[in-house]
């Protein structure tokens, strides 16, 4: 948990540091699809999170 806490100000000043330009340029490498915007790449990155998050919360019910 004390690891999941300590991404919350990196992922917050990484995004926050970001311009339009930036976010809507392409990413770099291929992810799921050819041309995507850094934008999108960082909107499922966070989705991704969000599910390992509540299969933590899961894990964390089941070992109370």
């Amino acid at each position: 948990m004390a690891q999941l806490e300590e991404l919350i100000p990196m992922i917050t000043k990484t995004v926050n540091s970001l311009n339009q330009e930036q976010m809507e340029a392409d990413y770099p490498i291929f992810f799921d699809k050819p041309k995507t915007s850094n934008s999108y790449v960082l909107t499922q990155l966070l989705l991704h999170l969000n599910y390992h998050l509540g299969q933590v919360n899961y894990l964390r019910r089941i070992l109370e």
